[in-house]
């Protein structure tokens, strides 16, 4: 099992018009605690932005807020997850004619072996989905098909503080091949991310095949 040390990754709540005498109580229940945070007088038509630091609130179960006459939440976010997630990914690996690597597309392409006719175009696909039964999301996840005609190499599958979700799926579609000069074999593509909360690895591979017909 591999940990890795996780950055201070910030959720947030803002509030809008905080104005007045009393300005909005904001109740955060950590645990066994209850945390009261005073919000600034933002004065008419103001924003304030309140950061959460997920490595500070780790077993939040509810945030509450008192409003006093005007004033209204814009927007809150923080995510939850059970306090010692497991995470989980798969993937599948695809190949047959390109631009069908999409959920409507997929059931076109060959899971296992793919024979396509000589001179034609084809592509591998690759399908990631983070299992409903994961503990936590996933972030930082990549691809890797080191296959030599058709694979994708190394390739990030989710963007810089981009998460993937339980029941969350991606297609990544692999370099469109002109031809095939001889049957390439079946080659694992492996894709990696680390548990959002945890930091633990979570891996998975599968692989397909390709050949011209006979």
């Amino acid at each position: 099992m591999e940990f890795r040390k996780r950055l201070e990754f910030v959720q947030s709540m803002t509030l809008m018009d905080t104005k007045g005498v009393h300005t909005p109580d904001v109740f955060v229940y950590n645990g066994a605690e209850r945390i009261i945070i005073d919000m600034p007088d933002t004065g008419s038509n103001g924003v304030y932005t309140l950061p959460f630091m997920t490595t500070l609130y780790k077993n939040v179960s509810s945030i509450q807020v008192r409003l006093y006459g005007d004033g209204a939440i814009s927007s809150l976010t923080y995510p939850y997850c059970e306090e010692t997630p497991k995470p989980l990914i798969s993937i599948k690996k695809y190949a047959g004619p390109p631009n069908l690597c999409t959920a409507s597309g997929i059931s076109q392409m060959q899971d296992e072996l793919y024979r396509l006719p000589n001179n034609a175009q084809w592509a591998y696909c690759y399908v990631m989905n983070v299992p409903a039964g994961s503990g936590e999301y996933l972030d930082d996840i990549t691809l890797t098909d080191l296959a030599s005609k058709g694979g994708i190499g190394v390739t990030n599958v989710t963007a810089v503080n981009e998460t993937l979700c339980k029941g969350q799926t991606k297609y990544i579609a692999g370099p469109t091949k002109s031809f095939l000069d001889g049957p390439e074999g079946l080659v694992n593509a492996t894709v990696e991310g680390y548990g959002y909360y945890s930091g633990t690895l979570a891996s998975s591979a599968d692989g397909a095949a390709a050949t011209t017909l006979l």
